[in-house]
């Protein structure tokens, strides 16, 4: 996971200039002497750029020449935890380093054991020796620590140790704690911290695009617009300013000005596979389905090496596939994801059953949504994408039922999912009150989903706090 300041760090002279020497001494054959920390930093950046055979040379190339240095056996043991999904070779790597004090050793295990579900074996492990630091080394310590549960998504390991955090005046502070708002949606409380960040240091570019995030995710689409100007005032060529601005004008409609910036993006990250099936996403949205799929075929090819992308990036195509009549490729990408992941598979069975209702072949359909229950051992999220299917497929009693049983039927668990469609539904078949209670409950837990469901009604920048009360009088009269 590259940190801004190391994306910065890729933009200066010195790295340029590092990066230039080191391709020409492989091309050339020239000698040229660069220490494993160098190494490292130039196989992170080729990784950065979807260059992964470069990065894996480069840092082979450093293993080899420093076969003690603790840079290189990080990087590669990671590469293996996140990149190639393996952690018994990530093990493996890091069982080389010899010195297991060291911090990044430590974050490492750490991550391991993340990996392996294990968060509280890996939170017992890292307060080891805490209490023996130095202020100042204990305070860098659990930063370091709550960013990486964070990292994680494992939110509540994170705030465990931010309550050992001594000043909680500081940037750093108030920097973390938004982050553990986002990740918690907890827009509004995230957009008031980075409001601060922004006001106490208004160069910062990734201020910026953190303010844009909290905004975008809060329904204040304009004001994230807006922020992520600033933020390319700041820089130019700052990739998640970009990414943001596109993103924003997505979904405010503005789809030719949000193609412009996702090329822009593309051009700084020509391998970026995720970007690309956005660009093919927005010809979708143009109607424009056959210049989409060239750009859903160009995502499949960059996120090859990445086979979770590869996935849901080939799902979207089978859907553009099937919208286009095309059942039986559509059928085909399919099979071949179901072949690819082995496991997990669930939702492939579901999105080859909305291929066979999207034909008309309902019966068949229903088949697959049986199998996807079956192998996810009834669970409510596959059970949600089989009840949004059918609502795409105007099956709104097989919705309804869907729906019903995992947000009436399941509100010990507090679902956050399903409501808007399941309001959308009853809307269709005439339950006043339940869609009504429905809207209610989802515009209070999901709220982004309600303005995706009832997008057709609303205008792009209505505020999350007045969908109830515009999509009720809407329907209501």
């Amino acid at each position: 996971m590259i940190d801004f300041n190391k994306e910065l760090y890729f933009k200066t002279d010195k790295f340029k200039v590092l990066l230039d020497r080191y391709e020409k001494s492989t091309s050339q054959g020239e000698p040229f002497y660069l220490d494993p920390e160098d190494l490292t930093d130039i196989a992170e950046y080729y990784q950065y750029h979807e260059c992964d055979e470069k990065a894996l040379s480069t840092i082979d190339r450093a293993i080899y020449t420093f076969p003690s240095a603790v840079e290189p056996l990080l990087f590669r043991s990671r590469y293996a935890l996140l990149r190639e999904n393996d952690v018994e070779k990530a093990k493996y790597y890091a069982q080389q380093i010899i010195d297991t004090s060291d911090y990044d050793y430590k974050y490492l295990h750490a991550e391991i054991l993340i990996h392996e579900g294990k968060p509280e074996e890996a939170d017992e492990y890292l307060r080891m020796g805490v209490d023996d630091l130095s202020p100042r080394e204990r305070a860098d310590y659990v930063y370091d620590v709550v960013n990486l549960f964070l990292d994680y998504d494992a939110l509540d390991c994170a705030r465990k140790w931010i309550e050992l955090i001594d000043d909680k005046s500081g940037k750093d502070y108030r920097e973390t704690s938004a982050r553990c708002y986002l990740l918690n949606q907890e827009y509004s409380q995230a957009e008031e911290l980075y409001m601060q960040l922004v006001d106490q240091d208004p160069y910062s570019a990734y201020y910026w695009t953190q303010l844009t995030a909290s905004q975008y995710l809060n329904g204040k689409i304009s004001e994230a617009l807006q922020s992520s100007e600033f933020a390319l005032a700041i820089d130019s060529q700052c990739e998640d300013a970009l990414l943001a601005k596109a993103n924003c004008q997505f979904t405010l409609g503005q789809l030719a000005d949000a193609l412009d910036f996702y090329h822009r993006y593309s051009a700084l990250r020509p391998n970026d596979g995720y970007v690309e099936s956005l660009i093919g996403s927005t010809y979708v949205k143009m109607n424009n389905l056959e210049e989409a799929l060239i750009h859903y075929n160009k995502a499949i090819l960059l996120a090859n090496s990445d086979r979770s992308l590869f996935i849901d990036i080939s799902k979207q195509k089978a859907l553009l596939l099937s919208s286009m009549g095309l059942r039986d490729k559509a059928l085909l990408v399919i099979e071949d994801c179901i072949n690819t992941a082995k496991n997990n598979i669930a939702d492939l069975h579901v999105i080859k059953g909305y291929i066979y209702m999207d034909a008309g072949e309902t019966d068949e359909g229903l088949r697959q949504f049986e199998t996807a229950i079956t192998l996810s051992d009834n669970d409510p999220f596959i059970i949600y994408q089989i009840g949004t299917a059918c609502y795409d497929n105007g099956e709104y009693d097989l919705t309804y039922d869907a729906l019903r049983r995992i947000t009436i039927e399941n509100q010990d668990d507090n679902p956050i999912d399903g409501w808007a469609y399941y309001a959308a539904c009853c809307a269709k078949m005439g339950r006043a009150d339940e869609f009504l209670y429905a809207l209610r409950k989802g515009c209070e837990v999901n709220p982004a989903e309600v303005s995706i469901v009832f997008s057709n009604i609303l205008h792009p920048n209505i505020p999350f706090t007045d969908l109830y009360e515009f999509i009720k009088n809407k329907f209501i009269k």
